[in-house]
């Protein structure tokens, strides 16, 4: 188990649970590539966060 998704990317099948249901289910590679899911979601939220925002310099 684990919260942060690119870890998932080593496994060899990956699980996606909503409130104790499993909703999803395939390689990193295939939820990545879906456009809707609960995954993909996850993944892009990750990703913006991981992303700087832009330097500013003191005035």
């Amino acid at each position: 188990m684990t919260h942060n998704i690119a870890n998932a990317a080593v496994a060899d099948r990956v699980i996606v649970m909503d409130e104790g249901r499993v909703i999803q289910t395939g390689t990193w590679q295939e939820l990545a590539e879906q456009q809707d899911g609960l995954f993909r979601e996850l993944l892009d939220l990750q990703r913006d966060r991981a992303i700087p925002g832009p330097r500013t310099t003191p005035a």
